[in-house]
C-alpha cells in the first residue's frame, strides 16, 4: 500500500492532467465505498428463505445471520414473518429444508454467493471452487451468479 501511496505521490501532476483522471477518480471512490461497506457492514443480515411450513400459515421465512462476531453475538435463526412462535434455531436448518421440500410446488430455489457465505459460513472463492467441482447449476442475473439450492445442499451436506 505504502508502494501505491509513493507513486501517486510522485507522479500527481502526471495523474491529474492524464487523459484518464476522471476515471480513475471514479474507481478509486467505488473502492472507497466498497471499503466502507465491508468495514462498516452490518451485524445482522436478513435472508428470504421461502414459504413457512407450518400448516395454514400465511407467512414467509427468513434467515436472519449473525454477521458480526464478538460478546453478545446471537446464533443465526429462521423465523416466520406471520408468527413469533414459528423459528428455527441454526441447528434445526436441514429438517426445515426438509419440510420445505416436502410441502412445496415443483420450483427452483437459487441462493446467491453471499447468501451461501453467510448460511453457510464459507468464503466466497471455496464457494466458487465447490461449484466448479460439483458442477452446480447456475444462472446469473443482472451480472450476480446464483446456485440451485438443492446442488448446494448436495455438496454441504444439508
Amino acid at each position: 500500500m505504502d508502494l501505491l501511496a509513493g507513486f501517486i505521490r510522485a507522479n500527481l501532476k502526471w495523474l491529474t492532467s492524464h487523459s484518464a483522471a476522471l476515471d480513475a477518480v471514479e474507481e478509486f471512490g467505488a473502492l472507497t465505498r466498497a471499503a466502507r461497506r465491508v468495514c462498516e457492514a452490518q451485524s445482522v443480515r436478513t435472508v428470504p428463505v421461502g414459504n413457512c411450513v407450518r400448516s395454514g400459515c400465511p407467512g414467509k421465512l427468513r434467515a436472519v445471520v449473525q454477521t458480526a462476531s464478538g460478546i453478545g453475538r446471537r446464533p443465526s435463526e429462521i423465523r416466520c414473518s406471520a408468527d413469533e412462535a414459528h423459528w428455527w434455531a441454526y441447528e434445526e436448518w436441514t429438517a426445515l429444508e426438509i419440510g420445505m421440500q416436502r410441502r412445496s410446488a415443483p420450483g427452483r430455489t437459487w441462493y446467491s454467493v453471499s447468501d451461501i457465505g453467510l448460511l453457510r459460513d464459507i468464503p466466497a472463492g471455496s464457494i466458487y471452487r465447490l461449484a466448479n467441482q460439483h458442477q452446480w447449476r447456475r444462472q446469473k442475473v443482472s451480472g450476480k451468479v446464483y446456485y440451485h439450492h438443492a446442488d448446494v445442499t448436495a455438496a454441504l451436506g444439508g
